[in-house]
């Protein structure tokens, strides 16, 4: 009997033991991130086959992800937030989540507004991009990850090129916390030897445009990364207009995240159908570039074909918001017919702001710009032939021979015309863009990375390496 008594005290103690120390590595649960299973495959989307919860996964899905009853999920509950931000993913429609985010005082997204918390929201080690860490606290072991993707991860080029003509290589397989395929591990290591191996004749029709958890294509981490990865990525059939999550566009994130006014990856992803007007929350890409000072790059998006009377959150127009001479700059790049203001828009004229009437002062639309305009403001008028080639009215319908019908315009527009005949702006009338328009002809088709030099006159130089940051 004292020999049972004897047993039983020593079982309650362990048991006591074991749940001390379950209470110990449950407290600091946020000090090491781990993997509580290994899965071999994933579902669609990104969800373990097997069952198995993933806490290494939690904190980097709840920063993006809310439930549909709008209550983010927490990490408190070990058994159940993996599972429930991964469902709300997969339940979510895009305008569920388009509401699901942070906001800020003005109504923008929280992103917007911080573009380095962009990056580490796309991608948790996009930190690093601006100087952050190497150790980024979600780094995980290889623990479920297949060989292509350790491999490439790793940047091992020799090892992925024999997994690609080896039988039985899965391509598509992602890594069981946020669904990324080995092409976005190679981006996010800039590893430019294993992305050229991945984008193989025989491979990259089948894994370029393969999402994350966060609908986050290779590009879109290139995007905000580097313009030399994009090149290759777009030069092999990358999808510039494929939106993420939050509904933006590789060029929207590029934008949103760069500090640098230079508009070479802009204009690389506009010439591969990028979008110019993709929406960006309650704004555009053109309005946040303007906001952001990136004047360079809002030049590129007029020119093909950003809207100057979109409204950004504040309903205010582009027009609203510039001076005068960064204005004449961007109607400068005009190449095609513009969109008329709405004449219930405004009550007054857009440049000097005098009041319409039915019989004194009457409504007038430039022809250029499509601003709406008093008589006196719009007094001008430019034959249509002189208009950029892009414009419809510009040639006769039969015939093709030239429209010289006379043209309102508005003073400003009549000014840019003008400078525009006289070889001070772009020269569109003769078919030849400005220095820095051929430099983006010549360059676009070689190998590049950096640029130097003034803004009128720069300079491409190649990288040498496989690293690319």
């Amino acid at each position: 009997m004292a020999i049972d008594e004897a047993t039983r005290d020593a079982s309650t103690r362990s048991d006591l033991s074991a749940a001390s120390l379950n209470a110990h590595h449950h407290h600091h649960h946020h000090k090491r991130v781990h993997r509580s299973g290994t899965v071999d495959s994933l579902g669609g989307g990104g969800t373990p086959t097997n069952g198995n919860s993933f806490t290494s996964g939690q904190k980097y899905e709840e920063d993006f992800v809310s439930s549909p009853t709008g209550k983010k999920s927490t990490v408190t509950d070990a058994t159940t937030s993996s599972s429930l931000s991964r469902e709300s993913l997969a339940s979510l429609s895009m305008s569920d989540l388009a509401h699901a985010v942070p906001r800020t005082k003005n109504g923008r997204d929280s992103l917007m507004v911080r573009p380095t918390e962009t990056l580490q929201h796309m991608d948790p080690s996009m930190h690093d991009v601006h100087g952050g860490s190497s150790n980024s606290r979600y780094d995980f072991d290889t623990e479920g990850l297949s060989p292509l993707i350790i491999a490439a991860r790793a940047g091992d080029v020799v090892e992925v090129n024999a997994l690609l003509v080896q039988p039985g290589t899965d391509v598509l397989r992602r890594d069981p916390v946020f669904g990324q395929s080995a092409m976005h591990f190679a981006v996010r290591g800039g590893h430019m030897s294993v992305l050229k191996a991945l984008c193989s004749p025989h491979v990259v029709g089948s894994i370029i445009n393969v999402p994350d958890n966060r609908r986050n294509t290779p590009l879109h981490l290139a995007a905000a990364k580097s313009r030399r990865i994009t090149k290759l990525l777009l030069e092999n059939g990358a999808d510039a207009t494929f939106f993420n999550i939050r509904n933006q566009t590789p060029l929207g994130v590029h934008i949103i995240t760069t500090n640098k006014d230079d508009p070479m990856l802009c204009e690389m992803l506009l010439r591969h159908n990028a979008n110019p007007n993709a929406a960006v929350d309650q704004s555009t890409l053109l309005h946040v570039a303007l906001d952001k000072g990136l004047n360079e790059i809002a030049l590129r998006l007029v020119r093909h074909g950003a809207r100057l009377d979109t409204l950004d959150e504040n309903k205010k127009m582009v027009y609203d918001k510039v001076d005068k001479a960064t204005l004449k700059k961007l109607l400068h790049k005009i190449n095609n017919s513009p969109v008329w203001v709405d004449d219930k828009a405004f009550d007054g004229c857009m440049l000097c702001e005098k009041k319409f009437s039915a019989l004194g002062n009457r409504r007038h639309h430039c022809r250029y710009c499509g601003r709406l305009c008093c008589s006196e403001c719009a007094k001008n008028k430019v034959s249509a032939w002189k208009f950029p080639k892009g414009f419809d009215n510009r040639l006769k319908q039969h015939g093709g021979a030239p429209n010289h019908k006379p043209q309102r315009v508005c003073n400003v527009c009549f000014d840019v015309l003008n400078e525009q005949q006289k070889g001070l702006g772009n020269d569109e009338l003769s078919g030849h863009g400005s220095d820095v328009d051929q430099f983006y002809d010549r360059n676009l088709n070689v190998q590049w990375d950096e640029l130097k030099g003034p803004a009128n006159h720069p300079v491409a130089t190649r990288k040498v390496g496989g690293r690319d940051e």
